[in-house]
């Protein structure tokens, strides 16, 4: 798990949408929502920025969606 979560990161840190900005891989045991929120809130975040799957309307939203939106302290954008 560990080696391919040094995989993803490599590869994102090499794509030019993430040119100068900031990244770190956590590996957590919780519920992804719930440690999106929290490291958000450690970090004072001011925004989230997550991708989503499925449909727009609020009530298709996945779990982990779904979780961000409800126990993050900032704004969270949701990109489809």
């Amino acid at each position: 798990f560990q080696r391919r979560a040094a995989e993803w990161s490599a590869r994102l840190a090499g794509h030019s949408c993430c040119e100068g900005a900031d990244q770190e891989v956590v590996l957590t045991e919780t519920a992804a929502g719930h440690a999106l929120a929290e490291l958000a809130k450690k970090r004072q975040a001011e925004l989230i920025v997550a991708g989503m799957h499925g449909n727009w309307a609020i009530g298709m939203l996945g779990s982990t969606a779904v979780a961000v939106l409800r126990q993050a302290h900032c704004d969270v954008l949701l990109v489809h």
